[in-house]
């Protein structure tokens, strides 16, 4: 699983507990726009279209 944030570059996730995860930090207050693709078995990858949206507040 990996992961491209504002269209940049792939980062790779890890697994753990079930879940894949993704530590990031640094990303400056505002809206973002996140893609993510995986590998299933067969070979082939599957990527979502970069429409998953979130927003960072600083507090």
């Amino acid at each position: 699983m990996e992961i491209s944030i504002d269209q940049n570059v792939w980062q790779h996730c890890r697994k753990a507990g079930g879940y894949w995860w993704y530590d990031w930090a640094g990303y400056l207050p505002g809206k973002h726009r996140a893609a993510v693709r995986m590998q299933p078995r067969d070979g082939g990858k599957k990527t979502t279209s970069p429409a998953i949206q979130f927003q960072v507040k600083l507090s």
